[in-house]
C-alpha cells in the first residue's frame, strides 16, 4: 500500500501557518498599531496570485494558505485593537498616540464656557493627548471689513498647521453625523491620522486659503451658535466620541 503524505503535509503546514499569524498580529499591533494592515493585504494578493501559476499542487496549496492567513490578519488587526482598548492585552506606552487639537480664534470669556470646557479637556485626557491652541483676537478689528478680519485670521491658522496634520473645519456647510457615525470616523482617523486638528473660526467664519487647506468639514448643527458656544458643544462631543469608541455608558441611543 502506497503512502501519501502531501495532505498531512498541508494540514500540518496550515496549523503551523495559522499558528504563527496569531503571535505576529499580536506583536504588529502592539509596535504599529493597525496602520501596517496594507502590507497584509499586498501579501495576501500577490501569495494567492502566485499559487495560481506554480504547477506543485504542495506548493500552491501552501502560498494559497499563506495569502488567506495574510487577508485574514488584516481583520484580526482591527479585533486585536479593539481587544487592547478593552484591557484583554496591554498597550504599548511608548508607541506615539494619535494627537488631536483645536484650533480656536479668540478668548472663551463666558467664566461658565470656560469651566465646562476645561472640565471636558482633563475627561478627553484620559482617551488621547489633546490640546487647545487660542489664536489671539485682532487688534483693532473694528477697522477692518469682514474679508481683511478672516483673511489675517487664516494666516495666523496656517502657521500653526503642519504639513501631515489632517484638517478638519468646523463650519456650517460641513456635514452632520450623529454621535455614533463621529466615533466610528474618529476611531477611523486613529488609525491613520498622526495628528487631527479641529479648527473653529471667528465670528465671520474662514478665509478661502483655510478652507483650501482642509481636509474635510464638520457641522454640530443645522442651527446657528454663537462662536464660543460651539467651543463647549465640539468638547462635549469629542468626549462623547471617546466614550463610545471605549464602549462606556456615557452615550445613550
Amino acid at each position: 500500500m502506497d503512502l501519501h503524505f502531501k495532505g498531512m503535509v498541508i494540514a500540518i503546514s496550515t496549523f503551523l501557518i495559522i499558528g504563527l499569524f496569531h503571535p505576529i498580529v499580536i506583536k504588529v499591533e502592539y509596535y504599529f498599531g493597525t496602520r501596517p494592515w496594507w502590507l497584509f493585504l499586498v501579501a495576501g494578493i500577490a501569495s494567492i496570485g502566485v499559487a495560481f501559476f506554480v504547477a506543485d499542487v504542495l506548493i500552491s496549496s501552501l502560498l494559497g494558505i499563506l495569502g488567506a492567513s495574510c487577508l485574514w490578519t488584516i481583520g484580526e488587526l482591527f479585533e486585536q485593537k479593539q481587544r487592547v482598548k478593552k484591557g484583554w492585552f496591554p498597550m504599548n506606552p511608548k508607541r506615539k498616540n494619535m494627537k488631536t487639537e483645536l484650533i480656536v480664534v479668540g478668548k472663551t470669556t463666558n467664566k461658565h464656557f470656560i469651566a465646562s470646557i476645561n472640565d471636558y479637556i482633563e475627561r478627553i485626557h484620559h482617551y488621547m493627548p489633546f490640546s487647545v491652541t487660542v489664536i489671539p483676537e485682532l487688534r483693532n478689528a473694528k477697522s477692518l471689513s469682514q474679508d481683511q478680519q478672516k483673511d489675517k485670521e487664516g494666516e495666523a491658522i496656517l502657521k500653526l498647521l503642519q504639513p501631515s496634520d489632517t484638517v478638519v473645519l468646523l463650519d456650517e456647510r460641513g456635514k452632520e453625523m450623529r454621535s455614533i457615525e463621529m466615533a466610528a470616523w474618529l476611531e477611523k482617523r486613529q488609525a491613520t491620522a498622526r495628528r487631527l486638528v479641529f479648527i473653529i473660526g471667528g465670528p465671520y467664519g474662514f478665509a478661502q486659503s483655510v478652507y483650501s487647506r482642509a481636509n474635510s468639514m464638520q457641522s454640530l448643527s443645522k442651527m446657528t451658535f454663537s462662536h464660543q458656544m460651539v467651543r463647549l458643544v465640539f468638547v462635549e462631543q469629542l468626549y462623547r466620541a471617546c466614550t463610545i469608541i471605549k464602549g462606556e455608558p456615557y452615550h445613550h441611543e
